[in-house]
């Protein structure tokens, strides 16, 4: 099993929505300066290997940091995913390699959902911020970052939750059996 494989359970009448990530230019930018200096590293290798053993033992440690640096961007890149279904949003949130932080959101529980572009990056390349509300607690959560068509985000959660709302006001059914879904780093769609 992958360190970047997740299983969600979801009901029988719960529907997967759509997955979402950062945008993969967030991740790019994010690693460029670390290319930038592993090339430059890479330049000085012949100096180094003039110093003996001390020099190509930095020389190693060296390369050896900056490919950890470079690995823990792309995977907090890849764990970090957002699913909505037709009842809930889960935000799964790498933060290292060997960290995670999971949040849920019920749609009947929302008040509010948004979305902000700001600077240069998210206009040019037409990403956003989305933004919810909770009801009870009237607090504001970021629960997609620099995700790509935020407007089109925005609508499926608004339906989602006009839905809900309609499917909690009338007379609620039995709950259904959970099943699991897998999501991997590798796909977006589910």
């Amino acid at each position: 099993m992958s360190i970047f494989q997740e299983t969600l359970h979801i009901s029988q009448d719960e529907e997967v929505l759509g997955t979402y990530r950062p945008h993969s230019i967030v991740a790019l930018l994010r690693l460029l300066p670390f290319c930038a200096l592993l090339i430059v590293t890479c330049l000085f290798l012949f100096p180094f290997l003039s110093l003996g053993l001390n020099g190509i033992v930095i020389f190693s440690l060296l390369i050896f940091a900056l490919l950890l640096f470079m690995f823990t961007i792309l995977s907090q890149w890849i764990g970090t995913i957002t699913v909505v279904t037709s009842r809930r949003i889960m935000q799964i949130t790498r933060t290292s390699m060997l960290k995670k932080q999971v949040k849920e959101f019920q749609l009947e529980t929302i008040t509010e959902i948004s979305y902000e572009c700001k600077g240069f990056l998210q206009t040019l390349f037409s990403l956003g911020n989305m933004q919810i509300t909770a009801l009870y607690t009237g607090t504001r959560y970021t629960v997609m970052k620099n995700i790509e068509h935020p407007q089109q985000v925005l609508d499926r959660i608004s339906h989602a939750v006009s839905r809900m709302q309609k499917r909690t006001d009338s007379p609620k059914g039995q709950a259904g059996k959970l099943h699991s879904v897998e999501i991997t780093g590798d796909e977006e769609g589910v």
